[in-house]
């Protein structure tokens, strides 16, 4: 979801720092969007 929106900006700057943070903090929040959405027990 998120990763296709920002996925192909972010390997525009593959040396960058704050890339690689932008791309771990969007990995974290599909997860937290995946675990959310996942139906009660």
């Amino acid at each position: 979801m998120l990763s296709g929106a920002i996925g192909p900006r972010l390997a525009l700057f593959l040396m960058s720092v704050r890339a690689g943070h932008l791309s771990d903090q969007t990995e974290a929040i599909e997860s937290t969007l995946a675990l959310a959405a996942r139906p009660p027990r």
